[in-house]
């Protein structure tokens, strides 16, 4: 399947990386629709000269400006006096889905010093667009790498442009299996389903389980 036509049907598929290239996981039940697309994914990190691909991307469903825009995850160096690496959120658009150009010089979504997300910043299931702008569910994690899920509003018209940002976590680890597991401390939100007037959001727990939670949607 074209990755352009698997995008504008619509289907909220999943990324990941390997090496430099993004494949795409499309529902296995359409007829015709291999197990994955693949394309290239080749960038310079222009945030940072040492960074690398790292695991995800999670592309707007409609174009904007006669483009698609992808946010992603990149892998920074560690700065002075830190040991490790840290992951912040890039911004890139194509105009076919396959060749990408990043839109931005720094991370449209940086780590921050002293909250839930100042190790890991991911981008979390495709972002949901509205009059008031680009809603992303992203995931993060602090320094002891407890992971978290927020919220990142950008501007509906230009997707570099972030309006909004959630100051404390909209979801955390709290029953015993999103504590306990292969990785302690971590709930990962990678897909979501609109089913009526709710959200059905699937997420990673202790990299163990898979469980699913639910918000209401809220008309403004």
């Amino acid at each position: 399947m074209n990755p352009l036509a698997f995008v504008e049907a619509g289907l909220q598929a999943g990324l990941f990386a390997s090496r430099r290239t993004l494949c795409s996981a499309p529902a296995p039940a359409l007829p015709g629709c291999p197990l994955r697309q693949c394309f290239s994914f080749s960038f310079s990190f222009l945030f940072s000269a040492n960074s690398a691909l790292s695991a995800s991307g999670a592309i707007v469903p409609e174009k904007i400006d006669g483009k698609y825009w992808m946010y992603w995850l990149g892998t920074a160096p560690s700065t002075p006096g830190e040991t490790y690496k840290t992951d912040q959120m890039g911004l890139s658009y194509s105009t076919d889905l396959i060749h990408w150009t990043e839109a931005t010089t720094t991370p449209v979504l940086p780590r921050r010093a002293g909250k839930f997300d100042s190790r890991v910043v991911e981008p979390g299931p495709l972002p949901i667009l509205t009059e008031q702008g680009i809603v992303l569910i992203y995931n993060g994690a602090d320094d002891n790498l407890v992971y978290r899920t927020g919220i990142a509003i950008f501007d509906r018209n230009d997707p570099r442009k972030l309006l909004s940002r959630s100051d404390t976590p909209i979801f955390a680890p709290e029953k015993e299996w999103e504590k306990v597991g292969q990785v302690p401390n971590v709930v990962f939100v990678e897909g979501m389903v609109q089913m009526k007037e709710r959200f059905l959001f699937y997420y990673g727990a202790a990299d163990k389980y898979i469980g699913v939670a639910e918000a209401r949607a809220v008309t403004p």
